[in-house]
């Protein structure tokens, strides 16, 4: 019997509390071993220290350069899973970061607040495959539908939807 590994993940934001709501979300409910940083140079250290299985950063916050940093991962480190930190309302960071940084989903923020909204976005996913929750359905109480969490499971669902608009 083969033991599974603990992932890795390194989040890289300018708030701590932000940082330490995904931080808790991922240690709690996924079991994985967390490096929170709040700089760019930070971040770039410790990617180049340890095998790292997944980045969280904030695209949004200037200092930080979370962007610059999750299209570097995604082109130096391809086995890398990049995920964003960006409020809800800004598509444009958005697109840009799953075009450059090959973001597989985000962490919203509430009305631009340092509050994660848990109903929404991979706040909402993880806590829906914690639940057993079938496949793109997400935590009781979520308004809108969740982002999935991997590029395979957007193609199921458009096959999907696809498929139950033919049949209509």
């Amino acid at each position: 019997m083969t033991e599974k590994t603990q992932k890795k993940c390194l989040i890289l934001c300018a708030s701590v509390c932000i940082g330490r709501q995904i931080s808790s979300l991922l240690k709690e409910k996924c079991g994985w071993q967390i490096y929170m940083v709040h700089s760019g140079t930070q971040a770039y250290a410790r990617l180049s220290k340890d095998a790292i299985d997944v980045v969280v950063a904030n695209i949004e916050a200037q200092p930080l350069a979370g962007l610059d940093f999750l299209e570097y991962c995604h082109r130096h480190y391809p086995l890398v899973t990049t995920y964003g930190i960006a409020p809800e309302n800004n598509l444009f960071l958005q697109k840009l970061a799953c075009a450059t940084g090959g973001c597989r989903g985000f962490f919203y923020t509430r009305d631009n607040s340092a509050i994660i909204d848990c109903n929404r976005g991979m706040a909402a996913e993880i806590s829906a495959i914690v639940l057993g929750l079938p496949e793109g359905k997400t935590v009781p109480n979520a308004t809108k539908k969740a982002i999935p969490a991997t590029r395979h499971l957007r193609k199921q669902e458009v096959e999907r939807t696809s498929q139950s608009a033919l049949e209509e």
